[in-house]
C-alpha cells in the first residue's frame, strides 16, 4: 500500500512538471514571440532630431546679429552697397536695388553680413525668401569662412533676374570658376515665398527646396566655420546689365532664417506588462 502511494505521488508530479511547459509554449505561440523575463531595466533607442540654435525674423535689425555694409560691388558689378538699402518692415527684409548713382556706380543696393558675430558648421540653415525679376538683378544668400579667406564658399541660393524660375545651388571649394559642384531647380512661382535650406556636415551638403531634396555635394566639403552673406548685387559677367524692362526699385525679400543643430535624443521604449503568470499582455 505505502509502495502504491509513494508511486502514485511520484506520476502526478512527473505529470505536473510535464504539462506546465507545453501550456507556456501554446501561450507563447499566441503572441508570435519568445517570453522574455522582465528585468525593470528599459532598453534606450537613440534617435535624430533638430534643435533651433539661432533664429532671424527681421522684425528689427539687430547688430548683434549683422553689419550693414558700405561698399562696392565686387569686380564687375554696377551696385554701391548702401546702409540705407536694407530696411525692415512687417517683419521682413527688404534689400533694395535702385537705378541711383552713387560714388561713381549706376545703381544701389545692399548688402548685410554675420561676419565676426556668427558662425555655422555642420548645421542645418533653413531661409525663406522671394526672389526678384528682371534682367541685370542676383539675389543672393551664401557663406563664406569665417578665417576671411575667399574659397571655400557655399552658395545655399542664387538666382539671376532674367530667368528668376531658375536658382542655383553651388559648393566651390577651390580656383572657384573650376572646383566646384552644383545644380539648378526650376521655381515654379517666384511670385511667392520659397523655403530654401542645406544640411551640411562632414562629408556632404544636401539642398532642399520647401522641404524637397534637390542635390548632394560630397566633393571638396567645408570643414571651417563659416559667416552669412544676404545680397542684391545689380550687373556683371554672370547675369549680364539690366535693360530698359528691368524695374526698379527691385526687391529682394527675406522673411525668416534659422539654424538647426543636430542633437541626439534617447527615448525610452514602453515597458512591457505582464500578467501574474508570466505572461506578456
Amino acid at each position: 500500500m505505502k509502495l502504491f502511494t509513494f508511486v502514485l505521488i511520484i506520476g502526478v508530479i512527473m505529470c505536473s512538471s510535464i504539462s506546465l511547459p507545453i501550456m507556456l509554449q501554446q501561450k507563447d505561440n499566441n503572441y508570435g514571440q519568445p517570453i522574455k523575463k522582465k528585468t525593470g531595466k528599459n532598453k534606450k533607442e537613440t534617435h535624430k532630431s533638430w534643435e533651433i540654435v539661432w533664429h532671424e525674423d527681421f522684425r528689427r535689425f539687430d547688430s548683434s546679429k549683422w553689419t550693414k555694409l558700405q561698399r562696392k560691388g565686387n569686380i564687375d558689378e554696377l551696385q554701391f552697397y548702401l546702409q540705407e538699402n536694407a530696411l525692415y518692415r512687417d517683419g521682413k527684409l527688404y534689400i533694395i536695388a535702385k537705378q541711383k548713382k552713387h560714388h561713381g556706380q549706376q545703381y544701389t543696393s545692399s548688402r548685410i553680413t554675420t561676419k565676426e558675430k556668427f558662425e555655422v558648421r555642420y548645421e542645418k540653415i533653413e531661409i525663406i525668401a522671394k526672389i526678384p525679376e528682371g534682367k541685370g538683378l542676383f539675389p543672393a544668400f551664401w557663406m563664406l569662412p569665417s578665417s576671411g579667406e575667399e574659397l571655400p564658399e557655399i552658395d545655399i541660393l542664387e538666382a539671376i533676374g532674367s530667368n528668376p524660375y531658375k536658382v542655383y545651388y553651388v559648393n566651390h571649394w577651390e580656383e572657384k570658376t573650376k572646383y566646384r559642384s552644383y545644380a539648378t531647380f526650376k521655381i515654379d512661382n517666384v511670385a511667392t515665398f520659397h523655403k530654401y535650406s542645406i544640411i551640411w556636415n562632414k562629408h556632404s551638403i544636401h539642398w532642399y527646396v520647401d522641404g524637397k531634396h534637390i542635390f548632394t555635394s560630397k566633393q571638396g566639403i567645408p570643414q571651417e566655420p563659416m559667416f552669412f552673406i544676404l545680397n542684391l548685387a545689380v550687373g556683371g559677367t554672370w547675369p549680364e546689365n539690366p535693360n530698359k524692362h528691368t524695374k526698379f526699385p527691385s526687391y529682394f525679400i527675406i522673411e525668416d532664417l534659422k539654424v538647426y543643430k543636430q542633437i541626439k535624443i534617447k527615448r525610452k521604449k514602453p515597458s512591457r506588462s505582464f500578467n501574474h503568470d508570466g505572461f506578456r499582455i
